[in-house]
């Protein structure tokens, strides 16, 4: 007779998609929690970078944050795109809060 093991699920890093913070009024920031003062690690700056390729979409790196923007028509929202997009970017480890 087998038994079933409850494995517990693994807690996800949060990561924040906010458009129009002050500053970025015509744009999406992406943070991390732990990247006020740090930065953003490489790998998924990377796999942000390369979903985003070819798409109308441009991603600035800013070290501490992501801004994320229409290539041709400045202010374009988006939300359930581009947050599709980051999220395929960051996997399963991270729960994406889209505001």
């Amino acid at each position: 007779m087998s038994e079933s093991v409850n494995t517990p699920e693994r807690k996800k890093e949060r990561a924040f998609l906010v458009f129009g913070e002050p500053g970025h009024e015509q744009e999406y920031v992406f943070t991390l929690p732990y990247s006020k003062q740090d930065t953003i690690p490489f790998d998924i700056v990377d796999r942000v970078l390369e979903i985003f390729e070819l798409t109308d979409w441009e991603v600035l790196d800013r070290s501490s944050r992501l801004e994320i923007r229409h290539k041709k028509e400045l202010g374009a929202r988006a939300d359930e795109l581009v947050g599709g997009l980051l999220q395929e970017a960051l996997g399963d480890s991270f729960q994406l809060f889209v505001k």
